[in-house]
């Protein structure tokens, strides 16, 4: 495996549109300083959190992920691009255009640089990172600015908040996903297990549970937004706030998965479909103190 090396065509698209994106400098996300490119050490297979390394050679598998020579994988933990083809569905909009630009920025230069999140891998064993180009830029950055993905987390706490700036600047703009049937909001009311993975839902709330760790809000029809107590807590949420939360419509994005229940489980009003959500900023909108 080799990094794919660009034509000089190629080298002026990648610099005009590394120019588009840092246009936006009103939102612009913190690049990487010349002295911390320069203490950058080389990837290794058990990287350490925060520590910011220097990768030589990758592959792009897609729009959000890359593939090391060693062959880790990296996902980058802020964003969420559109889903390629497989053999059971067809791609969705502008999914190559994010790969395409994924990698267009990145072979730019001779080498690229990320860093580890307090979450460390997803579900696939992906390291969760940021990814920088040779220059220090954000990828994140770049593809949320053209619409070519959405702003997420897969780590509790925060996503910067220029991702969330660029992202409402596509969407004023009408930019990629947000002039595609992609970046629509879906009903409650109207989802079934055809529906899953990556989405924006809205319901009206209907219940709030919790267990030890976890807050529940179920919502009109079958669905149920997982929050983590710890995540409500650091944003000063309790159960008394969310009590107020019953009849008020709220707003999410996420990865919603169904589950078979049992009819016990249906008995004690178990929502079949579960998005789970690491911070309060993929609630797009909650009812706050101030509106109730």
């Amino acid at each position: 495996m080799r990094q794919i090396k660009l034509n000089k065509l190629g080298l002026v698209v990648g610099a005009a549109l590394l120019f588009l994106y840092a246009g936006t400098a009103q939102a612009a996300c913190a690049a990487l300083s010349k002295q911390d490119m320069s203490q950058a050490t080389p990837w290794q297979a058990e990287p350490e959190l925060n520590k910011l390394y220097r990768l030589s050679a990758w592959f792009v598998q897609d729009g959000d992920s890359v593939r090391l020579p060693q062959g880790e994988r990296l996902r980058l933990g802020h964003i969420n691009t559109p889903e390629l083809a497989t053999k059971k569905r067809s791609a969705q909009a502008y999914a190559s255009a994010a790969k395409q630009q994924l990698r267009l920025q990145l072979n730019a230069w001779d080498e690229a640089y990320a860093r580890l999140l307090p979450n460390r891998q997803d579900h696939y064993g992906r390291w969760l990172v940021e990814v920088y180009d040779g220059q220090g830029h954000s990828t994140e950055q770049a593809l949320v600015s053209m619409g070519l993905a959405f702003a997420i987390s897969m780590r509790a706490g925060t996503t910067d908040t220029c991702l969330w700036q660029q992202e409402e600047l596509a969407r004023q703009g009408q930019l990629g996903v947000w002039k595609s049937p992609i970046s629509r909001l879906h009903s409650t009311t109207t989802l079934g297990p055809s529906k899953a993975g990556f989405l924006r839902l809205r319901g009206r709330v209907t219940g709030v549970t919790s267990s030890q760790d976890y807050w529940y809000i179920a919502l009109q029809g079958q669905v149920a937004i997982k929050i983590p107590k710890a995540v409500m807590a650091a944003h000063g949420l309790s159960g008394d706030d969310l009590a107020p939360w019953l009849g008020q419509s709220i707003t999410a994005r996420g990865w919603l998965a169904w589950r078979k229940l049992s009819q016990a489980q249906r008995d004690k009003g178990y929502q079949a479909a579960v998005m789970s959500i690491n911070n309060l900023q993929m609630l797009e909108r909650y009812p706050s103190k101030n509106s109730l």
